[in-house]
C-alpha cells in the first residue's frame, strides 16, 4: 500500500475548516493508546470526520469507494493525533465484530482529519506538520481471514482435526491444556505428535498459535494491544504458555482456541485445535437510593445492576461526587459498602458478590455557625452541602489555586476567636487537577489575599500522567479504559501558607481515601499541621509562622486548581476546639411566649436579638399520631380574624423531614387541632393541617421564605412569597376544627428525638383583624 503521499502544504489554518465533533459516550468499538491517556470507543458505522476521544483527537472513514480493491469493502481506517499512526481495521459486513487490525503507516503525523475523496482515494491532513497527504491501494492488502470455527473429525473430547495426508499418511497430535481457565491465568499447553514412518515428531515440527474468539469471530484482543493472533504462530517448541487478560473484554461468550500444526518429513500436516472456555461467576450493585447513579467501568447505571462475567476480571466502581436529585431529595454519593469512597476497585471472584452504591441526603444549609463561601471569586462557582445523617460536609471547589499569588477556593467556616484547632477526614477527593487540594484553613477573613494557613491532601494522581484511566496501569499505560483510577502515589499531603511556605507530610502506610486525616492547630501566629491514618495517632507535617491576629475563620477548603472544574471533596469527623459559641439571643418580646409542644425528649428554647426569633426545638413529627415541637405563639383571640406573615431565613437539617414555619394551633396541648406553612432544610414549602392533610410543595431559597397565614371568618389560607411582596396562594378558604380563642405563632421540629434543630425568622408580623 502507498500511504502518505504529500499533496499540497496545507498549513495550520486548514484545522478551522474541520468539523469537530465529540465523542458522547461509548459507542461500542473499543479504541485504546498507548499510554491509555485517550482510551475510548468509536463507532465504525461514522463515516468519516475528526473525534475528540477522552480528549484526544482521532480521525476515522470507512471505506466505501470503488478505487480500492474489493477486500476493503468492510475496512474501516483509524488516524490516530497522539500515536501519529494509522491503522486499516476489518470488520465483518454488520460491523459489529472487528476481525483484523493492521498498522500500515506509523509516522502519518498529527492527523486531524481523514476522508474519502470524490477519486476514491483517503486523504488526510498533518496539523502540526503542514501536510496534505493521500492514501492509494495499488494493493492488494488482503485483511487478515477468520479462521473458521466449524470442526471436523475429533482425536480427544474438546479437540478437532484436520489432516492432509500425503502418500497416505498424516501425523497423529493432540493438545493438553486445561478445558478451562479464569482471567489474569497463566495457561501452560503442550501437544505430543506421532507419525507412522517419523516416530515421535521432534519440536521443530510443531507450530502453535492461539486466537481470541468473541461473538463468534477471532478477533484482536485490543485492550491487552495484541493485534492478533493472541499467541504465534510460533514453531520449534512442543508447548508453552498464555496468560489470560483481566480486563473487560473477557466476557462469558469468548473463549481462546489453541492452534497446533504439526508436519511430518513428507510434507503431510495435521491440525489440531481445542477450545478454553472461561470460569464464569455474577456479581451485582445495590443502588443505596433507587434511581441515584453511579459507573460500572465508566458505564453509567442507576437502580441495581447484574453482571455476569468471568472469574478474576478486574472492575472499577465510580460514583459521582457532584449532587444528584432523586424524587425532589438531594444527595452526595457518600461511598461503597465495603468501606472503599469514591472509587472500589475489585476482582471478580468465583462466588458472588455484591457491591452496595451508598448516597447521603444533603442540604445546602450548613449547620449550626458554619457558614459556606467562595474566596476569591473563581470563574466556576463552587458549592457545599451538609449531611445531618453522616454530618458530614461535601464541597465543589474551582478556583487558580490556594498558593502563591493565587487565593481561591470554596471555603466553609466558622469564627475561631483565640487559639483552637480543627480535625477532619477528608473521605475522597476527584481529581480536577493534579494539584487539587482539600483541607483544613485557618485564616484571617474572607477577603481575597488575606492571610491563612492550611493542611492539605492533594489528589492522588502521578504528576507524569494526571489523568490515568484504567486497570493494570503502569509507566507503558492500562490494560482496560476505564474511568480514573487513583493510584497510590500523589502529591501527598502538605501544610502550606499565603505566604508561599510550604512543609511536605511524611508519607505514612495506609493513608488513602477514605481514611486520610488532617488536623491543624493556631496558637497565637503560630500553626501546626499534623497528619493520621486513624484520627487518633498523628504525624506532624510542619509548623509555620503567619501574621494571623485576633478572631479568625477556621474551616474547611476545596480549590480544584483548575479554573473551568471544580474538585469535590467530602469531609467527616470535622471537630472544632476552641470557638466562642455566639452569645445566646435575648428575651422574647410580649406577649410572645415559648413552650414545648407534645414533651419532646430535648427541651427547645427561643429568643430574640434585633428583630430575628431564634426557634429551637426537638421533637419527633407533627403528623399522624406525633405532635412534639417547639412553639413560640401568642393568643388569638375574639372571632380569630388576624393574620401572621414571617421570612424563615434558616434552618438545621437535623433531617430531611425537619419542618419550621408558621402555625395557627387550637392550643399548646397536643393534639389539639392546627394548620400550618412549613418548609423542610431543603427549600420545599408546604401547608399541613390537622395531622393527615397537607397541599402545596413549592422550592424557595434561604434566607428568601416568606410564609403568611390567614384566619379569616372561621377559615384558613395560605401564601407563599419569595420577596414578601408578591404572593402565591396555595391553600384558600379551608374550613379546618379551630375554634377561638386559639394561639399563633412560629415553630420548629427537628423530625429526630436526639437532636435539636434552630430555625430563625424576621420580618415577623401579626396583624389582628379582618
Amino acid at each position: 500500500m502507498a500511504i502518505s503521499t504529500p499533496v499540497e502544504n496545507t498549513g495550520s489554518s486548514y484545522w478551522e475548516d474541520l468539523d469537530t465533533i465529540q465523542s458522547g459516550g461509548n459507542y461500542g468499538w473499543p479504541y485504546y493508546e498507548g499510554n491509555c491517556g485517550s482510551c475510548g470507543y468509536l463507532n465504525p458505522a461514522f463515516e468519516y470526520g475528526h473525534y475528540a476521544v477522552d480528549g484526544a483527537a482521532s480521525a476515522i472513514a470507512a471505506y466505501s469507494g470503488s478505487t480500492f480493491p474489493a477486500a476493503y469493502g468492510n475496512v474501516v481506517f483509524f488516524g490516530d493525533y497522539n500515536r501519529h499512526d494509522i491503522e486499516a481495521v476489518t470488520f465483518d459486513p454488520t460491523y459489529t465484530a472487528a476481525l483484523s487490525d493492521t498498522v500500515f503507516d506509523t509516522n502519518a503525523g498529527t492527523i486531524a482529519d481523514l476522508i474519502e475523496g470524490p477519486d476514491g482515494n483517503l486523504y488526510f491532513v498533518g496539523i502540526f506538520e503542514g501536510t496534505f497527504s493521500e492514501i492509494t491501494a495499488p494493493g492488494p492488502f488482503t485483511p487478515a481471514s477468520s479462521p473458521s470455527v466449524t470442526k471436523a473429525g475429533t482425536a480427544v473430547p474438546g479437540q478437532t482435526v484436520t489432516s492432509t495426508p500425503v502418500a497416505g499418511n498424516a501425523p497423529t497430535a493432540s493438545i493438553t491444556a486445561p478445558a478451562t481457565y479464569n482471567a489474569g491465568q497463566a495457561i501452560s499447553f503442550s501437544g505430543t505428535a506421532t507419525d507412522p514412518v517419523d516416530g515421535t515428531l521432534p519440536a521443530y515440527d510443531y507450530s502453535w498459535k492461539v486466537d481470541f474468539v468473541k461473538n463468534g469471530y477471532v478477533q484482536p484482543s485490543y485492550y491487552a494491544q495484541i493485534p492478533g493472533p493472541f499467541y504465534g504462530p510460533v514453531s520449534g517448541k512442543t508447548g508453552d504458555s498464555i496468560t489470560i487478560p483481566s480486563d473487560v473484554s473477557q466476557t462469558p461468550d469468548s473463549y481462546y482456541q489453541i492452534t497446533l500444526t504439526v508436519t511430518d518429513s513428507a510434507g503431510a500436516q495435521t491440525v489440531v485445535t481445542k477450545d478454553l472456555t472461561p470460569n464464569t461467576t455474577s456479581w451485582s450493585v445495590t443502588d443505596g437510593v433507587p434511581g441515584a447513579g453511579y459507573s460500572v467501568d465508566g458505564a453509567w447505571h442507576t437502580g441495581n445492576y447484574t453482571a455476569q462475567d468471568v472469574v478474576g476480571v478486574q472492575h472499577v466502581l465510580t460514583g459521582l461526587g457532584l449532587a444528584q436529585t432523586v424524587g425532589g431529595v438531594k444527595y452526595r454519593f457518600a461511598g461503597w459498602g465495603d468501606g472503599s469512597a469514591l472509587t472500589d476497585s475489585f476482582t471478580s471472584g468465583a462466588a458472588p458478590a455484591t457491591y452496595t452504591a451508598g448516597f447521603d441526603a444533603v442540604t445546602g444549609t450548613m449547620p449550626g455557625a458554619w457558614t459556606s463561601a467562595e474566596i476569591g471569586a473563581p470563574i466556576t462557582a463552587g458549592t457545599a452541602d451538609y449531611a445531618v445523617s453522616s454530618q458530614s460536609f461535601y464541597l465543589d471547589g474551582a478556583g487558580a489555586d490556594e498558593y502563591g499569588a493565587n487565593d481561591q477556593s470554596h471555603f466553609v467556616y466558622q469564627t475561631l476567636t483565640g487559639d483552637g484547632s480543627i480535625v477532619a477526614r477528608v473521605r475522597f477527593q476527584t481529581n480536577s487537577s493534579p494539584w487539587a487540594k482539600a483541607g483544613l484553613m485557618i485564616r484571617q477573613s474572607t477577603a481575597t489575599g488575606a492571610a491563612w494557613a492550611d493542611a492539605l491532601v492533594a489528589a492522588d494522581v502521578p504528576a507524569s500522567t494526571p489523568d490515568v484511566n484504567g486497570v493494570g496501569c503502569d509507566a507503558d499505560g492500562c490494560l482496560a479504559p476505564l474511568p480514573p483510577q487513583l493510584p497510590v502515589k500523589g502529591y501527598g499531603v502538605r501544610m502550606q501558607t499565603s505566604g508561599s511556605k510550604s512543609s511536605t507530610g511524611p508519607a505514612l502506610a495506609g493513608y488513602t481515601a477514605p481514611d486520610k486525616w488532617l488536623k491543624l492547630t493556631r496558637s497565637g501566629s503560630t500553626f501546626t499541621s499534623y497528619e493520621s491514618t486513624d484520627g487518633v495517632n498523628w504525624t506532624q507535617i510542619g509548623v509555620q509562622t503567619v501574621a494571623i491576629t485576633g478572631a479568625a475563620l477556621v474551616g474547611l477548603f476545596d480549590t480544584g486548581h483548575n479554573i473551568g472544574q471544580v474538585s469535590t471533596a467530602a469531609f467527616d469527623a470535622v471537630q472544632v476546639t476552641g470557638v466562642t459559641p455566639p452569645p445566646p439571643p435575648g428575651p422574647l418580646p410580649s406577649p410572645w411566649l415559648d413552650s414545648d409542644v407534645g414533651s419532646p425528649a430535648l427541651a427547645g428554647s427561643a429568643g430574640y436579638t434585633g428583630g430575628v426569633f431564634s426557634v429551637t426545638g426537638a421533637g419527633a413529627d407533627i403528623w399522624g399520631t406525633n405532635d412534639q415541637f417547639n412553639y413560640v405563639s401568642q393568643p388569638l383571640a375574639g372571632d380569630g380574624n388576624a393574620a401572621i406573615v414571617a421570612r424563615l431565613t434558616s434552618m438545621t437539617n437535623t433531617s430531611s423531614s425537619a419542618k419550621a414555619g408558621v402555625m395557627i394551633k387550637q392550643s399548646t396541648t397536643a393534639g389539639s387541632n392546627y394548620v400550618l406553612i412549613e418548609s423542610g432544610p431543603g427549600g420545599t414549602v408546604k401547608v399541613q393541617y390537622d395531622f393527615n392533610g397537607e397541599t402545596g410543595g413549592s422550592s424557595y431559597t434561604f434566607p428568601d421564605v416568606w410564609m403568611k397565614l390567614v384566619s379569616l371568618n372561621g377559615k384558613f389560607s395560605a401564601y407563599l412569597s419569595s420577596d414578601g411582596t408578591t404572593w402565591t396562594s396555595v391553600l384558600s378558604g379551608k374550613t379546618l376544627p379551630i375554634t377561638f380563642p386559639a394561639t399563633i405563632g412560629l415553630f420548629e421540629c427537628s423530625h429526630n428525638a436526639s437532636a435539636l434543630g434552630t430555625a430563625t425568622f424576621d420580618n415577623v408580623l401579626f396583624t389582628p383583624g379582618p
